[in-house]
């Protein structure tokens, strides 16, 4: 006598019904991409879908969080990592480019077809701050620097690591490690021509001297 499958566990299936929503998201985008889309691309009816997220927004918010987890984690360690400051911005700028390769539904939501979403927009743009301040600690080895110079410095290296990543995974034949240390090399003779650490230096917005 044949029995019946078991049911898949609530968490198990909230996680596939995310993977699910990661890879619809990325192709149709958030507008275009419907709750039924998702239901059908995990195998399930959409009442099921709605046992467990409320909304369309609801499912895109626990795509975005599972996203930014994902390359929170990957470029935190990076960072974390031991080594003086050049080895470990370019350990991060390669962490990037491995989170852009090898989780391409994920880095497509969260860096190149994210919506306009208040909520959703709060979830990437905190991500991006907090490795703005990380990439700016490390760089600047560990001195204070004000708000607002930590902002320059850190959103500065930030927004260039995403053109450059984006600039790499359009072509399989560009060497990722050998991108990494090109990028490295650009970024950290940058900081040292800037001497922008140097006792006395003024803050970014302090004003002009007389």
């Amino acid at each position: 006598m044949s029995t019946a499958p078991k049911r898949m566990p609530r968490a198990q299936r909230r996680t596939q019904l995310i993977d699910s929503a990661v890879r619809v998201f990325a192709e149709r985008g958030y507008s275009a991409a419907s709750m039924d889309d998702v239901a059908e691309a995990a195998g399930i009816s959409k009442p099921v879908l709605y046992q467990h997220f409320d909304s369309k927004l609801d499912l895109y918010l626990a795509v975005a969080r599972t996203a930014t987890q994902t390359v929170d984690s990957l470029l935190r360690t990076a960072l974390d990592s031991e080594g003086d400051g050049r080895v470990r911005i370019r350990r991060t700028i390669r962490a990037f480019f491995r989170f852009a390769d090898e989780h391409r539904d994920q880095y497509t939501i969260a860096y190149t077809a994210y919506s306009y979403e208040p909520a959703a927009q709060r979830i990437f743009e905190e991500v991006r701050s907090g490795l703005a301040r990380e990439l700016a600690r490390v760089v600047s080895g560990g001195a204070d620097m004000d708000e607002q110079t930590t902002r320059l410095v850190g959103g500065t290296i930030a927004t260039i690591g995403e053109s450059a990543t984006r600039f790499v995974i359009a072509d399989d034949a560009i060497d990722r490690d050998a991108a990494a240390d090109a990028f490295t090399a650009f970024i950290w003779n940058g900081i040292e021509g800037l001497d922008l650490f140097a006792a006395g230096r003024p803050s970014v917005c302090a004003p002009p001297r007389d």
